[in-house]
């Protein structure tokens, strides 16, 4: 199992290409129970608003910048912008993932391989942070 700089779990699930990070998220979340959660536009729906609110867990995503077809609506959640600044943590975890190049461009056909070569290259970008002189 995956762990991050303070020892703890880190959690990876691989999908097709073609599913939108927000459908995987709720088998993720399924046995956590976090304060917070902290994500993109993308996950700015009511239905996942919904969810959160239910098992108590506050939603620090950004509402989308346009909702209908022609029409700008302004946003109609509030977010801590502090802790939505946090999330660069995670978008420069993935861009240095991609600086491997068998994980950018997804040599492996299988999952179970291009999956080991994720963890693999999660390990050696941990410990080049934790082990920095």
């Amino acid at each position: 199992m995956l762990t991050d700089v303070l020892g703890r779990p880190v959690r990876a699930l691989l999908t097709a290409g073609s599913v939108h990070d927000r459908t995987p998220a709720e088998q993720v979340l399924a046995d956590l129970r976090p304060a917070c959660l902290v994500a993109d536009r993308g996950y700015d729906a009511r239905a996942w608003r919904a969810y959160l609110a239910a098992r108590n867990t506050l939603a620090v995503i950004p509402a989308q910048r346009k909702r209908g077809d022609t029409a700008y609506t302004p946003a109609r959640y509030g977010y801590d912008v502090n802790r939505y600044r946090q999330r660069n943590a995670i978008e420069r975890t993935f861009a240095k993932l991609k600086q491997f190049r068998r994980f950018a461009t997804r040599y492996d056909k299988r999952p179970e391989c291009f999956f080991a070569w994720f963890q693999l290259g999660a390990t050696l970008i941990w410990l080049k942070t934790v082990h920095m002189p």
